[in-house]
């Protein structure tokens, strides 16, 4: 009777709101505490602790073997065990408790069934080391996934981004299953949207042709980076566009009466900029990360006055009250948008009239690219970040009201070893 009473204890638990962790941590720690034997309980508990805080690893693990314990040959614990392993280990391809972990569940999971597919994809995506090739053993584990018929649109998604630089027929694969689910239910638009930003990125436009970065991957990116960013960016990737851009507006004037800087980061072009402002001028920065914006507020040397998480395109007209600028910059910032029209009207909103808007973009050539949007005018890389024609550039400027003053073709950062090229314009 009494394990009776706990089962029935673990299933009025299971019907709490999951974000309700304030009830169920207590719930659970109860019950185990009541009843020490009941596995599913442990795992549940590990599982609900490490998704709240990562700092909960060591307990959650501790947790989760318990389960396992209790019941090494079933495969819930050694799921739970797995997916806890998952979140906690920073290299999961060198945790060989995990492999193990997962290399018995897909022993015990032969039949088939969702446990094998998540097994076998955690083994795939989580335990191949980072950028590497498939080995013997990895092949192995991907061709039984590949025999599987549950795999989710969402790990489907991950499987492409996986092998996005590894295979790219696969990665097309796994993307094109995303959308296949999405137009056989109406399902999981999210992931399609993001799949076709994917398939962009390697020249498959089947699915449709994007115009910006999704706002998601971004600020993920970003928040990731936030705390190396400015090592990363400067000696890693030789980031220099800040400081030549300011050369570029300073050979036109200084002492602005206010600014803008559109994509701030961590301040690395508000410490150039703001030498170019009058003592005392308005300095707005603006991100669409937090991570970001708070590097930014930590600067022994503070260059903004104010600071603000918006994205560029959503930039309401005369931003914070402040403005208009006199001055609005953005580095390295339009690579993550196609289509500029939308940019170009939000800064025409917050300029003064003679103000200046400086930004850079990565060079397109103007001759032999084929496909892209806007007639050509752009294009979606490999590196997930888009080239602009200066053609496409100076027509957008010019719908949109605005003069080029200054435009300047130079090397402003390094990929993969070699210069990219990007332009640096000016407009009025």
């Amino acid at each position: 009777m009494a394990a009776m009473d706990a089962d029935s204890r673990f299933g009025a638990i299971l019907k709490l709101p999951e974000d309700d962790t304030k009830i169920i941590v207590p719930a659970l720690e109860t019950l185990i505490n009541d009843e020490p034997n009941h596995a599913r309980a442990h795992t549940l508990l590990a599982m609900v602790l490490v998704a709240e805080d990562k700092s909960n690893a060591q307990r959650a693990t501790s947790l989760a073997r318990k389960a396992v314990t209790l019941r090494p040959s079933r495969t819930l614990p050694l799921l739970g065990l797995a997916r806890v392993l998952v979140v906690c280990s920073e290299k999961p391809d060198e945790n060989k408790e995990l492999v193990e972990t997962l290399e018995k569940i897909v022993e015990l999971e032969q039949k088939g069934g969702a446990s094998l597919v998540e097994a076998l994809f955690y083994l795939v995506v989580k335990c191949t080391p980072p950028r590497a090739k498939l080995d013997d053993k990895s092949r192995l584990w991907y061709a039984q996934l590949a025999e599987q018929e549950k795999v989710t649109p969402k790990q489907h998604f991950e499987l492409g981004s996986f092998f996005r630089k590894r295979d790219v027929e696969l990665c097309k694969k796994h993307l094109q299953a995303v959308h296949a689910a999405h137009a056989a239910d109406g399902g999981h638009a999210d992931i399609a949207a993001k799949s076709t930003f994917w398939l962009n990125t390697i020249g498959d436009e089947s699915q449709g042709r994007v115009e910006r970065c999704p706002g998601e991957y971004v600020l993920g990116l970003y928040s990731t980076f936030a705390a190396k960013f400015d090592k990363l960016l400067v000696d890693s990737l030789k980031y220099q566009t800040p400081v030549l851009l300011r050369r570029v507006v300073e050979q036109e004037r200084t002492g602005f009466e206010s600014a803008l800087d559109l994509g701030c980061g961590t301040g690395l072009s508000g410490l150039e900029f703001k030498g170019l402002l009058r003592p005392g001028a308005p300095f707005v920065g603006l991100d669409l990360s937090p991570q970001m914006l708070q590097k930014a507020r930590e600067r022994r040397e503070p260059c903004y006055s104010l600071l603000v998480e918006s994205d560029v395109e959503t930039l309401p007209k005369e931003v914070t009250g402040v403005g208009p600028f006199d001055l609005i910059t953005a580095c390295d910032v339009l690579v993550y948008l196609g289509d500029l029209q939308e940019v170009m009207k939000r800064v025409v909103e917050n300029k003064t009239e003679g103000g200046l808007f400086c930004f850079s973009v990565e060079l397109m050539a103007e001759e032999g690219a084929e496909g892209g949007g806007r007639a050509g005018g752009y294009m979606c890389c490999d590196t997930g970040r888009f080239t602009h024609k200066r053609s496409y550039v100076e027509q957008m400027a010019a719908d949109s009201g605005l003069r080029v003053v200054r435009c300047e073709d130079t090397v402003i950062r390094q990929n993969r070893g070699k210069d990219v090229h990007g332009l640096l314009f000016v407009l009025s």
